[in-house]
């Protein structure tokens, strides 16, 4: 496969994936129709989408270690729900809020962690074909269900044990 069509696929996943790390953050954090940003604490309101399809309107899929390091790029520790004004560079952004976001994964996960994280960071991972086929399909099953105890009423539900961990 062509290295730009390899490259197209992984924007894919990535596309899924940062779906999926919010659905999965909110829940973990309460799930209770309010999520908020993991540096500022900004709040916003669940939305609704085309067909029923979740939405978090003014937020994204925040990366502590940024998406050029592809070893982190799909690991679930590095990436939370942030607001845009956290997550976004240039004049208004805060370019990830990085100092905040150190802090918040110090606290959730630990020093251990955060170091992992780092020192990542400079670790290329090559990616195939058909591992990103299977993570693209693994994580758009896990939305499928997510949205669905979301909207139909929150029965207890195991969040997956991520099969794809890259620290």
């Amino acid at each position: 496969m062509a290295k730009s069509n390899l490259r197209t696929y992984k924007s894919g996943v990535a596309t899924v994936f940062q779906k999926y790390r919010k659905l999965k953050d909110y829940i973990q954090r309460g799930g209770n129709g309010v999520y908020a940003c993991c540096t500022c604490g900004k709040t916003g309101v669940i939305g609704y989408g085309t067909n029923n399809s979740i939405v978090f309107d003014g937020f994204q899929c925040g990366h502590y270690v940024g998406r050029a390091a592809s070893k982190v790029l799909f690991e679930e520790k590095n990436t939370h729900i942030q607001c845009n004004k956290c997550n976004s560079t240039g004049v208004w952004g805060l370019s990830g809020n990085l100092a905040e976001y150190n802090e918040f994964i110090r606290r959730t996960y630990g020093a251990d962690i955060n170091s992992a994280l780092l020192s990542a960071k400079h670790e290329m991972y090559k990616f195939t074909r058909a591992e990103l086929k299977e993570m693209k399909a693994y994580y758009q099953e896990q939305i499928r269900l997510y949205e669905k105890w979301i909207t139909e009423g929150k029965q207890k539900i195991k969040l997956d044990d991520n099969p794809y961990k890259f620290i």
